[in-house]
Parts: C-alpha cells; structure tokens; sequence
C-alpha cells in the first residue's frame, strides 16, 4: 500500500514525457502565432475608421491620416506576406494614394505597390474576387496589355460575379474599353449593367458610373441597363437629380 500511495505521488515517466510535449507544443502555438498577433496590434488603432472609409470611396480620408494608415497596414502586410486581408488593404490604401498624386512619377509607383500587394492576396487567396477586380483596375490604370486585363476581369466574374464592389469595378472598367474587350467580356458586362440597375442598392452606383462617363459609354449603358420606357424614365431622372446636388 505504501509502495502504491508512493506512485501516487510521483509521475511515471510517460506522463512527465506527455506533459513536457504538450508544454512544447503550446509554447510552439505561441511562437507561430506572435507574428500574426504583433502585426495586427499595429493596425488595431485604425480599425474603427479605414476599413468603413475603404469600403466607401465618398469618404475621403485626410492625407495624413491616409499616410500614416498606410505605413501601419504594409508594414503589417510585409510582416504576414500570405495575409490577405492585410495585402487587401495595404493595396486599397495604396490606390488612394495613387488617385491623390494626380498623375506622374509618384502615382506609377503607388500603383507598382499596389499591384505588388495585390498579386499577393491573390496568390493567398484566390477565391477572392475583389482582389482580381482591383488588380484589373491597377493594371489599367499602369496601362498593361488589354488581354491582361481581360484576364484578370475573367477572374473577377469567376470569383464574385454578384459581388457589389466587383461589380462597380468591373462596368467603370468595361466602359472605358468597351469596344477593345472580348465579345464574351461585352456580353458578361452587359448582363451585369442590368443587373446594377435592377438592384435597388446598386442604381445610385450605375448613376454615379454614367455621370463619370463619357457620350459613348452613356450609349452602351442606357442600350443594356434600360429596358422599358419605364426604365429609361426613371433613370433620366435619377440622373437629373444626381447632377443637380452634385452641383450645389
């Protein structure tokens, strides 16, 4: 009995070896994972503003602000290159730089990091249309081969084909080349431009892409979007209105 109350008390071998793995392997948990907990702590401070300020380009962001979030947001992106959350919005922070400089040297190579930060996303997470929407949009904007851009809005209709956001990249796309795209791209994008007129949420967007554009891509938009007599009138409104506050 006393040889057993002994054992008891001290554990056998395998347990001290079970427990010692164990220990181990938390501790490695913790290692793995230290990475990815110091590079989110980095953007944590912006978290109740950017990603809402991304997500609608009518909310401008101070330069400042928008520096400063960008560095926080690519150095965590470098920091986790298969994250592609955070090569999204280092990218998209980027683009918003790229569209501040106006034009020339500095905006080429805003655009250069943004397509770099979105061929990583894409890479980790292909399945994520908006990556391939704003990756065709960068590479337009860098004036690459309309084939590789058509690719690249391939993968977008692949990968989010009722995606909001894809949807509004990809018609301000489509209409800015309408005529040097695939027959299959035309035929995709004018299903699509019904489909931003029909949703409720999306009018205003298809309104806002119209007024951006120029008499030709007007054309293109009032032969696919509009149906109806009914449809052409209150889109003509809707217009009207539209240019008359952005007027005020």
């Amino acid at each position: 009995m006393a040889a057993q109350g002994e054992a008891a008390k001290h554990p056998s071998r395998r347990t001290r070896w079970a427990a010692g793995l164990a220990l181990a392997a938390g501790v490695g948990l913790v290692l793995i994972a230290l990475p990815r907990i110091h590079a989110y702590l980095g953007i944590a401070g912006w978290s109740d503003r950017i990603p809402a300020a991304l997500d609608n380009p009518s909310i401008t962001i101070e330069p400042s602000v928008l520096a400063d979030a960008r560095a926080d947001y690519c150095a965590a992106a470098r920091a986790l290159g298969g994250d592609a959350y955070l090569q999204q919005e280092c990218a998209r922070l980027v683009i918003r730089l790229a569209d501040a400089a106006e034009g020339g040297s500095s905006t080429d190579e805003w655009l250069a990091e943004a397509a770099a930060s979105l061929r990583r996303m894409v890479a980790a997470a292909p399945n994520r249309g908006l990556g391939w929407s704003l990756l065709a949009a960068v590479e337009a904007a860098r004036a690459a081969p309309s084939g590789e851009v058509a690719g690249l809005l391939r993968m977008s209709y692949l990968t989010a084909p009722r995606e909001a956001a894809s949807m509004a990249i990809r018609a301000r796309l489509m209409l800015r080349d309408w005529d040097g795209m695939p027959d299959d791209l035309r035929s995709d994008a004018g299903r699509e431009l019904r489909l931003l007129w029909e949703s409720h949420a999306l009018k205003s967007e298809l309104v806002s892409i119209y007024l951006a554009s120029d008499f030709r891509a007007r054309a293109v938009i009032r032969r696919h979007a509009l149906a109806s007599e009914a449809d052409i009138t209150q889109f003509d409104a809707r217009v009207r209105a539209a240019a008359a506050a952005a007027a005020r």
